[in-house]
């Protein structure tokens, strides 16, 4: 190769010349016969599968498997230790949430509860009595009277016994006997005039007492003792000698003899407490009312005492609380509505030292009106389960039952395994029916949903984007005018116009100086770069931006185009005529492609039907969910329209591809228009 190479070198410019234009001729011819070019390459072999439009509910769906369980389940264990004495439900019973489950033997607690309520009671009444001190610490007048025999004194200690005596002078009783004559005739309660002859004074009275036994007097006759309250006017003193005239419902009675007044009531003064005196507020001989203060004691012992009365007392209440919770633990219930799974224990058998271990487990409870599962979810999907979702559910023990849930519980956190991160989402069925807790069970979780929507099989859209694509359809089918975000053809990219957006137009350009198009190349570049895709014979401009000029140019001295790019243009111009020049100037073969109706404009998009047999076309639309069997239509199409589906790939387009690629090879543009010019379609098929 090295050594042919030098030889080329050595040669004069015109045997370079002739040499390449023989290797290029061979290339060509061979490239043509293998490709197969003059031959028809329309798509006479495809195949379309007819398919209905029609309405039916789209879901989207996230799948996956569980083993369901009840809502609620709860294994029953003895907290406490005894025999059980009482057992009402078997396996199989419906229990309500507070039944008895058991009883066991509570002798031994209850006898110690009792205990506690005598210790509380013990308590209370020693606060009580501290705290009845405590107020006894200040020693109040029994009652209203002159204070004598007092001599209390601060900072001396006083006990429990009679310190002072407080004398009622106000209120004085006269004592005078009656005869028996008399006494019958004298009730309690009869008014009474009391007269003093040494101080010629009458006073009002009354009968408080009259005496049932006699005494003798100095004559020998029977007399009987009257007692009569009246109040001291201030010049009686005790001692001094009265008559009385008792004024009775049978007449005024006179008493025959005198009798003597005296002092009325006398009260002790006696403290309730011990203690030393901080203060005296009274002295002796004083007028005082009942209630008065007279001294108080120091009760700093008590306050002390209270206190820890008091916590004696809290003790003890704690301690009955306790031992009554403890009691409760005696009697088993039913902490839900359900039924029993399972019995271990039964009426006579001793719960032994095992007390709160699982091996004291009695019963199973379990709350069978509601199951659950849980499922794991990727984490590329977790984002579209949110609670409240609904799910379809199916029993592989259940083949003919379907079941509905709900997501109620989805993780915060996911776990990892093996660089794939799931979280658990838990579903609930309300209503199991026969499903029985281990089943498994298949759900779909339903994300997004729509209801009695036009439908199509999925393999019958393509070229899906920005919620649009293209279906396939009879030529004479009118189609909407859609309007929506940029078009993108079948089956490639869509154009861009200038400023590097993609055109609709085919054109035939010229490049600027010193820009050459390789062969086979897909495009050619300007000055900034930039990359001119065109279906025909392309330019690059200086500003290296993208031509949409349906014209025909010339290339400069040094600019020798070569045709084999696979970018396609569409368009409503007629198809060009090229005349390309050589690198000489001298005019090149001259070809018209021929427009056979198989490529169409629909809003400023080329749709490019050259790879569809004729009778057809392609038709844009607007779409909304998918699964894997279906796609929703929005837009573009009616209920009960006739659409087809490709059943085998088609060749058209690879034939096309191919005639773009030989075309390339040779020194002078060659294009190959087939099925009407599919060549100069709306499709992209860089490969």
């Amino acid at each position: 190769m090295k050594k042919m190479m030098l030889r080329l070198k050595k040669m004069s410019r015109k045997k370079k010349i002739v040499i390449s234009a023989v290797i290029v001729l061979a290339l060509s011819v061979g490239a043509y016969a293998f490709f197969g070019f003059g031959k028809d390459s329309k798509v006479a072999s495809a195949t379309f599968t007819p398919s209905i439009v029609r309405r039916d509910d789209l879901a989207v769906t996230i799948s996956g498997s569980g083993t369901v369980e009840p809502v609620a389940r709860f294994d029953i264990v003895a907290l406490v230790k005894g025999e059980i004495i009482e057992s009402n439900f078997n396996e199989g019973d419906t229990v309500r949430q507070g039944d008895v489950l058991y009883r066991i033997d509570s002798t031994d607690a209850s006898n110690s509860i009792q205990k506690q309520h005598n210790n509380v009671e013990k308590a209370q009444l020693n606060v009580n009595t501290i705290k009845e001190n405590i107020a006894n610490l200040k020693v109040k007048a029994p009652a209203s009277g002159v204070l004598t025999d007092f001599n209390v004194k601060v900072d001396e200690s006083v006990r429990a016994d009679r310190i002072a005596t407080i004398i009622d002078k106000t209120n004085m009783v006269a004592t005078i006997p009656f005869n028996a004559g008399q006494i019958s005739k004298i009730n309690e309660g009869d008014p009474v005039t009391v007269t003093s002859a040494l101080y010629m004074t009458t006073m009002k009275g009354k009968v408080t007492y009259k005496s049932n036994t006699p005494s003798g007097s100095q004559d020998g006759s029977s007399l009987y003792k009257v007692e009569i309250s009246v109040q001291n006017p201030g010049s009686l003193a005790p001692g001094t000698s009265v008559g009385a005239t008792v004024h009775t419902s049978q007449g005024d009675v006179k008493s025959p003899v005198s009798g003597t007044v005296e002092n009325g009531d006398s009260t002790p003064v006696i403290p309730k407490v011990s203690g030393k005196v901080i203060k005296v507020y009274v002295k002796n001989n004083q007028y005082v009312n009942k209630g008065d203060l007279l001294f108080e004691i120091d009760g700093t012992d008590y306050t002390e005492s209270y206190r820890k009365a008091i916590l004696e007392l809290q003790d003890a209440k704690l301690s009955l609380e306790s031992s009554s919770k403890e009691l409760e633990k005696y009697n088993i219930t039913s902490p839900i509505d359900g039924i029993v799974l399972s019995k271990k224990a039964k009426a006579g058998d001793t719960i032994g030292n095992s007390a709160g271990d699982r091996d004291s487990n009695l019963m199973t409870i379990a709350d069978t009106s509601k199951m659950v599962f849980n499922l794991d979810v990727d984490e590329l999907e977790i984002s579209k389960v949110k609670v409240g979702l609904l799910a379809d559910i199916t029993a592989d023990a259940l083949p003919n039952e379907k079941f509905v849930g709900q997501v109620t519980k989805v993780a915060n956190e996911g776990t990892s395994q093996n660089g794939v991160t799931t979280y658990e989402v838990e579903l609930t069925i309300s209503d199991p029916g026969n499903l029985i807790s281990g089943m498994n069970v298949n759900a779909e979780i339903i994300v997004e949903e729509s209801k009695d929507t036009l439908v199509v099989p999925v393999s019958a859209v393509t070229g899906i984007r920005n919620g649009y694509g293209y279906v396939i359809v009879r030529s004479d089918y009118v189609e909407e005018d859609l309007s929506g975000p940029e078009q993108r053809r079948p089956g490639g990219d869509s154009q861009r116009g200038e400023s590097g957006q993609r055109g609709n137009s085919p054109s035939n350009a010229q490049g600027g100086e010193n820009s050459q198009r390789r062969p086979g190349g897909d495009s050619q570049r300007g000055e900034s770069g930039q990359r001119v895709n065109r279906p025909s014979f392309a330019q690059s401009g200086e500003s290296g931006q993208r031509a949409n000029r349906p014209s025909n140019a010339q290339g400069s001295e040094n600019n020798q185009r070569r045709t084999g790019g696979d970018s396609q243009g569409g368009g409503n111009t007629p198809a060009p005529t090229a005349t390309p020049q050589t690198n000489e100037g001298a005019p090149a073969q001259s070809v018209t492609p021929q427009n056979s109706g198989n490529t169409q404009s629909r809003g400023g998009t080329n749709m490019v039907n050259s790879d569809l047999p004729e009778g057809y076309k392609r038709i844009r639309v607007q779409i909304g969910l998918s699964n894997t069997d279906n796609i929703e239509i929005k837009r573009g199409l009616k209920e009960g329209d006739e659409i087809f589906i490709p059943s085998t790939p088609s060749s058209g387009s690879r034939n096309n591809n191919q005639n773009f690629r030989m075309q390339g090879m040779g020194g002078a543009p060659v294009i190959r228009t087939q099925g009407g010019g599919g060549n100069f379609g709306g499709q992209n098929n860089r490969r």
